[in-house]
């Protein structure tokens, strides 16, 4: 898809923004159930949605950008061994063999 960015600058209070607008659009097509339906068009309405199409481009975004829970911990417990491993290299202790390191534990 190609795409075309604009810069538009509200002058009056300097804001500057920058958006990016699909030149192209492809069409896509499929079929939900009744109950599915009632359920789009209940949270359309909660969301402030006014159509389908913006409703369904907000999901794919949400789900693309969206962490599960498990993505989460494994991001949290990424970041400690990063801390760990961060101590041990200041403490020279990531220079030593696999036996050195072992030796206190």
């Amino acid at each position: 898809m190609f795409e075309k960015t604009i810069d538009l600058i509200y002058n009056t209070r300097t804001y500057v923004y920058q958006i990016t607008i699909p030149l192209t659009m492809i069409a896509v097509f499929f079929k939900v159930s009744e109950t599915q339906d009632k359920e789009v068009k209940e949270l359309m309405k909660q969301e402030g949605y006014t159509n389908k199409s913006e409703f369904f481009r907000f999901l794919i975004k949400f789900f693309k950008y969206h962490k599960t829970p498990i993505e989460l911990k494994i991001e949290q417990e990424t970041q400690k061994i990063s801390k760990i491993l961060m101590k041990l290299k200041k403490q020279g202790k990531l220079n030593k063999s696999l036996d050195e390191q072992l030796k206190d534990v």
